[in-house]
This record gives structure tokens, C-alpha cells and sequence, in this order.
């Protein structure tokens, strides 16, 4: 494989350190000015970088199967320091140039250094949001190095960038052809123990796999921002839509509100008022530049098309709950009152104190009412499809409901860009992914799996059946009656995961996490109580699972305690003064710990190895100067 690892100066933790989201820069829309035109046409073969390499080092959070890559990039998105200077590139050129360079070493991190500030800055926390809660439900693994995705090895050969200009100075298409192949060692992808145990029976699936060298050709967008050029996701699919019309000089102009509640009433207004420019415009820009750049391509067309429609719609009496702190908050609708009407229908719906109530024509439903009782809504809407309310269909929808009593998601997510609000579409959709998955746990899944399994093949048992009941006959020829059809028993203690039905149930209860379940350090922490913690990590110890110097010393030794505040988020917001204020205290306690344990911290633990490298900082908010927290980890890999 070829080594094609830049460095952009921001230097990893060393191993056994998690990755840390610092503060992002705001958008600041492309810059009139060009820092490049014209058609650059030279083709690069990329050869090995004489610069230097980043750290190599561990990550929490990984990913299933064939979708590794994207979970190591979930945290290679908060290694990105504030300081843009060191991502990008200096022209379209060299993005394509530095894109190969790190596909080409599964460098994560080369590749999301690449992304446009403002995608960034969108795509970063839900990304981490959405690690951890993989790695609490089992479904990922946990330790994957950013700048070599274990478990694959691709390599790129013979690759040709070139870069088009368009015909505006600030976009441009660059075009990457060559061959890659890519080859898959099962045994390394970090793939969790919920999918192991419901997708593949209990056994790490055989995974391996190499493929040969194959033509790739790509084509993508760069943007220039700030001086510096950057790969773009939302502008590439533009370009693609776009075909052979011009991009525009100027697109529309995002208007933002002065406060959170003021972003969704923009977003009503211009959304009943069939304003389709007033819509796009009350977006983050964040998230969608791109969209507001190119939207005179195609708005004229689409506001025709929606002025034709007879529809009428207005909102009235809306008032809003708002939750959060900082530049991201929620937005509930508390109540509101909406009426629309077309040439042959009038609807009112009016929402306040949790309930709906709706008319449509002569028709009303009061969501409050307590007309019909669960079961029996749902035995009319089964009866609407002709479908029967079997026993192990109402356990599926019993224990389905249960599982997500505790659902909590508070409203539209808007955010603060430039000093005004806006919605947010990417950050609401991920917050409500995000929500159903903080609102179950392994047990929930597995019961859920179980359920399901069940309830599926009981409706089918019954279609089946009437299927049978009502098989059309001819009396005279015929006898297709029966009085013992054979049936199915299609109840299962644990859901069949191949053609054995082989129970595969797991014990995954909270307060009873033993070696017996646990395969990493990692799963100790989330098994157990406090308490519990130190016993079940030397079981895994015992048993060899890991090592002592694998497990950062807050969790190897809670009585220290430490556990609770590294295993809470308190730890990524804190400022250094709090940090230290926190730990400092429990430093000796480690330490000492440690040394009767003949236990080297510095491999997971330098803040406590090396304390006096990290004075004035916290080691997991990298807020502040990138340069300050790169020579501390440098400071402690050293040896202070």
C-alpha cells in the first residue's frame, strides 16, 4: 500500500485517548474574490509524503461491516481544530491530490480535514452523538484507529487529478481516475456484540475478502472559503443536478431571526405562504449553502407550479417551548391552531395541552377523547387491512410502546449562525434518529427482535390460513376443504437467526455484567454499577480479554472517584479550571494505584502519567489553542 499521509497539524491523543470535539468555526459564505480561475489540466500522480505523520492513536465508537469507514469518521469530524489554516488545500488541485492521499491510507482524519467548514461543523456532533449510542447498544466495537480503519487495506494506483473551473470563481469540478483495490481482514472489523449475536448466531462471520484492482473514476466539488479550497458533499450533489446551466453569481440570501422562536415562526410563514424562497432562505446556511447558491436555478419554476394549487393554509395562536443551551436549541410547538381549505374540503386542526383535535369536512377526531381504547384502535386499523389482532402482534405493539416510553425528543432543532437562528433540517432529522436510539437499550432490542419475529410470522400463519379458508372451489370436482390444514408454530422462545433456530438470546442485564458478556474493557463500564466496575474489568483481566494498561485509570480503579465524571459529558464541556478542579484532587489516589498495580499510565491515561504537561488544559475540550493540546500529548508521550 502506498503511504500518502499529510500532516495538517493537528496531532491525535496518544493511544487510549478519546477523540474530543472542539469548537468550530462559524460560516462565512465563499469569497467574491478568486483565489483561483481557469482550467488547471495537470495530472498528478501522487507519490509517498516526505512530511510528517500524525500520532497514531485509539478511538471509543466504531462501526459494523462495510460501514467502518463511516463510523471512524464520525470522530475524525471533532479532531478538526478551530484554525482552518490547516485544512483545505491551496487549490481544487491539490483537494483531489490530498483525497487520494488519504483513501489511499484509510486516513479518516486526511479525508474530513478536506470537508467544508461549514459541513463540518454540521455533520460533527450528530456524528458523535450517533457513536456512542452505537457503542452503548453493542452494535459497534470500540477501538478503531482514524488513520488506518482496521480491517481494511486500500490501495490506488496510478491516479489522475485534473480541475475544471466553472464559471464562477469560487466552484470548481475536479476529476479523479484510477485503480483500487481493496482488501477485507474479517477478524479486524469492529463489528459489536448485538450483531454478532442476532445477525451472525453468536460467531464473528468470516469476513474476509480482496478484491482486485478495478478503474474508479470520481468527480466532485470544491469550494473555495476563507482563502482555502474544500471538498464538498451538499455542493458536489448540486453540480450534479445542475448539467449545463450556469451556477449563479449570487444565490439567496439566508435570513435568520433574532431568537430560537422567531427561526420556526420564519419557517411557518414563509412555509403557508407557499414562499418557497422565504423556506429555503430560513435554513442554516451551514447546512444548506449549496441549496441557497443554486436555488435561481430552479425556484422560478417551482413557485409557479406551487402558486397553481388551489390550496389555502394559515397558522394562528402558535406558541413554543425551547430547550438547549448555546448555539444549537430545540423548538417545541406548545399549541397552534391550523386551517386549510380548497375548493371542496375545509380542515382545522388545533393542537394544545398534548391533544389534537381535527376536522376534516363533518368528520372529527379528538386524540383525547378516550373513545376507543388502544386496542381497539388498533384492532380497526388491522381490520382496515384485513389483518388479524394476534396475540403475539399485540406483545409486539405491547412491548414496542413500552420501550419507547421514555422517547424524548423536544422539538425542531434550530441554530445560531452569524449571530441569527435558523432550522435546522440535517440537525432535526439526526436528533430524532438520535432519540429513538437513546430511547432503548440491549435488552429492548433483543425483545423487540424477539417480538417481531413472532408477530410477523403469526399475521403471515393467519393470512395463510383464511387463504385456505376461502380457496375458491368447484363442488362437482374438488373436495378443498379441510378439517386439519397444517399450520405452522411459529413461536419462538428467542428469535431464529438461521435456518437451526438456534437461541440466541444474550444476557445483557445492567447489574450483572460479568466476563462472561464482556469482551472489552469498554463493555464494563456500561454493564454495571460503579461499584461493579473494578470486579467485572478484572474478570476480563483474568480471563485475558485485555489488559490492565488498556483501560483508562478512572474506570480501572472507580474507588479513585473518577468513574462518574469520565463516563458523563460534563468531562467534553468542562473549561480547564473545572476539569482540574474535578480531577486534580483524585490524581495521588491513581497514581498511587497504579504504581502498586505496576500499572504504565501513559499509554491510557497521560493526563495522569504526565499531569504537569497538561496544566491549563482540559485534555478532552480541545476549545482552545490546537497547538497548546498537541504539545501536551507530545510533552506526555515523552515522558514529560
Amino acid at each position: 500500500m502506498s503511504d500518502f499521509n499529510n500532516d495538517s497539524g493537528q496531532s491525535l491523543p496518544p493511544p487510549g485517548q478519546p477523540f474530543l470535539p472542539p469548537t468550530q468555526p462559524q460560516y462565512t459564505p465563499p469569497l467574491a474574490t478568486p483565489n483561483y480561475s481557469g482550467t488547471d489540466t495537470a495530472e498528478l500522480v501522487a507519490g509517498p509524503s516526505s512530511g510528517p505523520k500524525r500520532s497514531r492513536g485509539k478511538m471509543f465508537g466504531a462501526l459494523a461491516g462495510v460501514v467502518a469507514l463511516v463510523g471512524a469518521g464520525t470522530f475524525a469530524v471533532t479532531q478538526i481544530a478551530s484554525n482552518d489554516s490547516d485544512g483545505g488545500a491551496a487549490n481544487p488541485t491539490e483537494v483531489g491530490t490530498k483525497l487520494v492521499a488519504a483513501l489511499d491510507g484509510e486516513d479518516l482524519l486526511g479525508v474530513v480535514d478536506l470537508l467544508l467548514p461549514g459541513e463540518r461543523e454540521t455533520l460533527r456532533q450528530p456524528l458523535v452523538d450517533l457513536s456512542s449510542e452505537l457503542g452503548r447498544l453493542e452494535i459497534t466495537e470500540n477501538a478503531v484507529d482514524l488513520n488506518k480503519v482496521p480491517g481494511f487495506d486500500i490501495t490506488i494506483a496510478d491516479p489522475k487529478i485534473t480541475s475544471d473551473s466553472t464559471n464562477v470563481d469560487d466552484i470548481a469540478d475536479v476529476h479523479v481516475v484510477g485503480t483500487a483495490s481493496v482488501d477485507v481482514d474479517g477478524k479486524k472489523v469492529p463489528i459489536g456484540k448485538l450483531l454478532i449475536d442476532r445477525v451472525f448466531g453468536g460467531d464473528r462471520p468470516d469476513m474476509d475478502a480482496s478484491e482486485d484492482a478495478r478503474d474508479f473514476d470520481i468527480r466532485f466539488a470544491a469550494v473555495q472559503d476563507g482563502g482555502r479550497w474544500y471538498l464538498s458533499l451538499f455542493y458536489t450533489a448540486a453540480e450534479t443536478a445542475r448539467g449545463d446551466q450556469d451556477i449563479p453569481d449570487k444565490g439567496i440570501t439566508p435570513v435568520g431571526a433574532d431568537s430560537p422562536e422567531g427561526a420556526l415562526d420564519n419557517l411557518i410563514k414563509a412555509g403557508t405562504d407557499f414562499d418557497l424562497e422565504g423556506v429555503i432562505a430560513g435554513l442554516n446556511p451551514d447546512e444548506m449553502a449549496a441549496l441557497q447558491r443554486y436555488a435561481p436555478l430552479f425556484i422560478d419554476d417551482a413557485q409557479s407550479m406551487v402558486d397553481d394549487t388551489d390550496l389555502k393554509i394559515t397558522v394562528t395562536d402558535a406558541k413554543y417551548s425551547v430547550t438547549g443551551s448555546g448555539s444549537t436549541r430545540q423548538v417545541g410547538i406548545t399549541s397552534l391552531t391550523a386551517k386549510a381549505k380548497t375548493a371542496v374540503h375545509d380542515a382545522k386542526i388545533v393542537f394544545a395541552d398534548g391533544c389534537i383535535t381535527a376536522t376534516v369536512d363533518e368528520d372529527s377526531v379528538d386524540t383525547c377523547a378516550g373513545d376507543e381504547s388502544v386496542d381497539g384502535s388498533l384492532d380497526s386499523a388491522l381490520g382496515n387491512l384485513d389483518l388479524a389482532n394476534t396475540p403475539e402482534l399485540k406483545k409486539f405493539v405491547d412491548d414496542l410502546r413500552s420501550s419507547f416510553g421514555n422517547f424524548d425528543m423536544h422539538g425542531i432543532v434550530v441554530d445560531k449562525v452569524d449571530g441569527k437562528w435558523f432550522v435546522s433540517p440535517i440537525g432535526t432529522t439526526s436528533e430524532f434518529f438520535l432519540s429513538v436510539l437513546r430511547a432503548l437499550d440491549r435488552d429492548e432490542i433483543d425483545t423487540l427482535i424477539n417480538d417481531g419475529g413472532d408477530a410477523i410470522n403469526s399475521v403471515f400463519d393467519g393470512l395463510f390460513t383464511d387463504a385456505v379458508d376461502t380457496f375458491p372451489t368447484d363442488d362437482t370436482t374438488y373436495d378443498t376443504t379441510y378439517d386439519t390444514y397444517p399450520t405452522y408454530d411459529t413461536t419462538y422462545d428467542t428469535f431464529p437467526t438461521d435456518d437451526t433456530a438456534t437461541d440466541v438470546t444474550s444476557s445483557t442485564d445492567d447489574s450483572t455484567a460479568t466476563t462472561d458478556d464482556t469482551s472489552y474493557w469498554f463493555d464494563c463500564v456500561y454493564g454495571g454499577a460503579t461499584e461493579e466496575v473494578g470486579a467485572c474489568i478484572q474478570a476480563g483481566v483474568d480471563k485475558g480479554d485485555f489488559a490492565k494498561d488498556d483501560v483508562p485509570a478512572p474506570f480501572l480503579y472507580p474507588q479513585c472517584g473518577l468513574f462518574d465524571y469520565y463516563a458523563g459529558s460534563d468531562l467534553y464541556d468542562d473549561s480547564a479550571e473545572a476539569y482540574h478542579a474535578t480531577v486534580d484532587p483524585n490524581v495521588k489516589c491513581i497514581v498511587d494505584a497504579a504504581t502498586a498495580d505496576g500499572i504504565d499510565l501513559s499509554y491510557s491515561s497521560p493526563e495522569f502519567a504526565s499531569p504537569d504537561c497538561f496544566a491549563g488544559l482540559n485534555p478532552y475540550n480541545f476549545s482552545g489553542d490546537s497547538g497548546a493540546s498537541s504539545a501536551a500529548y507530545t510533552c506526555a508521550a515523552t515522558g514529560g
